[in-house]
């Protein structure tokens, strides 16, 4: 599946176009809004992560030159914060969102690729999230927005995704520097 949006957090709004497969895999990208952005892959369930220099100031601050000229261009691997960014590939815990019982069905709309479209609006943990589901089957969840967090479209449903562990040589894994 294809998954392309925008997601806030701490006030700060990222973009995301990611390749995912249905055992949590993926390969794509996270922009963090002009602070840089980082490769993302989770193969096997394993994260990697590979940021540009932009990226690695955001996060190291004054140490973001000496953190780049030390990882270069590999990917980085073996961190709980690796792992965390590597949720962003579990479709499975995202679409566990829970609506609550007095979602309504807003309006149907047509929409190209997926045929009848409906809107099922209600609300996630007090946020109000809009959920848009193909009524053709197999039925798609085509698009999610949740007030103040993200903006998401799902297409490419049931393409195959080959997702590779970088090559050894390439990868600094964090947990064997420590």
């Amino acid at each position: 599946m294809h998954v392309t949006g925008q997601m806030s957090s701490g006030g700060e709004m990222s973009t995301i176009d990611l390749q995912t497969t249905k055992r949590g895999d993926c390969v794509g990208h996270i922009g963090y809004g002009g602070k840089g952005h980082i490769d993302l892959r989770v193969a096997e369930g394993r994260a990697y992560f590979r940021g540009d220099e932009a990226f690695w100031r955001m996060v190291a601050g004054a140490d973001g030159a000496r953190v780049m000229q030390k990882v270069g261009d590999r990917w980085v691997t073996g961190d709980p914060t690796v792992e965390g960014i590597g949720k962003a590939c579990d479709l499975k815990a995202f679409f566990k969102m829970k609506v609550d019982d007095d979602s309504t069905i807003v309006h149907g709309e047509t929409a190209d690729g997926f045929g009848q479209i409906v809107t099922i609006r209600g609300f996630d943990e007090g946020r109000l999230a809009l959920v848009r589901v193909s009524t053709t089957s197999p039925h798609y969840v085509v698009h999610v927005d949740e007030a103040g967090g993200f903006s998401l479209d799902f297409s490419s449903f049931d393409l195959p995704v080959r997702v590779r562990a970088p090559a050894e040589q390439d990868v600094y894994d964090l947990s064997r520097t420590v």
